[in-house]
């Protein structure tokens, strides 16, 4: 290869990890604003999750023209794309979470913020694996394990939520907060699979 083409494909797959982290930033910025949603609902908080929704929409076109003109890619181009889906994913529950409960004109209560609250720090062990992937030493095994842990809590949490939802009277109010606490079930699903997506990357890089 010549230097000139060396040093192209450098800069391309630098291009990649920096448009990567920047998706996952983005990602923890939304889930920083629905947690703020939670704790305060407002029109203000909503308007900036779709913005972020939409800016994070418009850095993975961008990656995804990267992937189709790249000649080399820091990794393997099915997995670049599947990891920028799996974190676009991430900002999309985080839009639609509040857009259901505005929908739905729901309070929040705490149950719905120990959910929040713990899917924010699984998507951080995300953003804290993405962010050093760019150096083959760093296995970020941990973070990822941690991820996983986060997600199991989850689970457990959106049952005891659920055993309490269903002690309420009001048939509406428990259909009607059973689907938020379901889609942040699946938030916390897609979390997984965000996870499992950069474990089998470093698998393949060990």
């Amino acid at each position: 290869m010549s230097l000139f083409r060396s040093l192209l494909s450098e800069k391309s797959q630098e291009g990649f990890y920096k448009m990567l982290t920047t998706q996952c930033d983005m990602a923890v910025e939304a889930i920083d604003e629905l947690c703020e949603y939670i704790e305060n609902p407002s029109k203000s908080v909503q308007l900036k999750i779709t913005h972020l929704e939409r800016e994070a929409d418009n850095i993975r076109r961008e990656l995804i023209g990267m992937l189709e003109a790249a000649f080399i890619t820091p990794f393997e181009r099915e997995d670049i794309f599947s990891l920028s889906k799996a974190i676009d994913d991430l900002l999309d529950y985080s839009k639609s979470t509040v857009d259901e409960i505005e929908i739905f004109e729901l309070s929040t209560n705490r149950d719905l913020k120990d959910m929040v609250y713990i899917i924010r720090d699984a998507v951080l062990c995300i953003f804290n694996t993405v962010r050093v992937m760019d150096n083959p030493k760093n296995k970020c095994q941990d973070n990822i394990i941690k991820a996983k842990k986060y997600e199991n809590e989850m689970e457990k949490l959106y049952r005891y939520a659920l055993a309490r939802l269903f002690e309420n009277e009001d048939i509406r109010y428990v259909l009607k907060m059973r689907e938020v606490y379901r889609h942040l079930s699946n938030f916390a699903d897609k979390v997984d699979i965000t996870a499992d997506i950069l474990g089998n990357i470093m698998l393949k890089r060990s």
